[in-house]
Parts: structure tokens; sequence; C-alpha cells
């Protein structure tokens, strides 16, 4: 387990559809990270995701989860849930069951977390 407590530590995890439908990735992630930047202050930014469908590829730490079930996937974040400041999730479903364990932990927690929308793709027809 890595101890990210000396950096404002931000866990981000997306729904499984948002790398494939999303308009623009790198777009999204520079407008997120400048936003993230800008509330940590003097601390530096670790921003952190998860193995699986539910990860992103953010191009810095990355936690082990097991994503083949709701409990499996809460019981490997369980251990690290308490080591982030914030906590991003990127959905438009409204109910995603993943999506809906975490939260449930994270305000048991009483951990910040905000669920950020995004714009897809337009289906384009020839």
């Amino acid at each position: 387990m890595s101890d990210y407590s000396y950096d404002y530590s931000v866990l981000v995890v997306a729904e499984p559809d948002f790398v494939p439908t999303v308009k623009d990735k790198m777009q999204y992630f520079s407008k997120l990270t400048a936003w993230l930047t800008r509330r940590t202050g003097d601390s530096n930014l670790r921003g952190v995701s998860v193995t699986g469908r539910y990860g992103v590829d953010m191009g810095g730490d990355v936690i082990e989860v097991d994503d083949k079930n709701k409990t499996a996937f809460i019981k490997s974040l369980d251990d690290h849930l308490m080591q982030f400041n914030e906590f991003v999730i990127i959905a438009n479903y409204e109910n995603d069951a993943f999506v809906t364990v975490l939260t449930n932990r994270l305000t048991e927690l009483s951990k910040p977390f905000t669920i950020y929308g995004y714009e897809t793709r337009k289906n384009e027809t020839p």
C-alpha cells in the first residue's frame, strides 16, 4: 500500500463508457487537472486511478482493484480510501452499481467526492 498523504491526492474513477464515448479525453483531463491544481494550493497534486474497467490513464499512479463484482471492487479499495483528500467520479449514468457502492462507502467515511459528467461524441453519419 502506497502512502499519498504528503500530496493532495485525488482518486479518479470513471464509468466504463467514459473512454470510448468522451468527446475529447485530452481536453477533459486538461481542464480537470487545471481545476484540481487550483484547489491544491501549495501542495502537489497527485492524481491516482484504478486498474480495470473503472480506471483511466492519467499518467500517474494506479491502484490494483478487482472489478469482477461490487463486493470485490469496494473491498480492494477499502485499504486505500483514507489516504485520499478527494475523490472524483466521472459518470453520466445516474445508476451504476459500482459507482453507487463507492459513493456509499465514501459517505460512510465522510470523505469528499464529486461526480462529474462529460460530453459524449455525436454519432456521425456519412
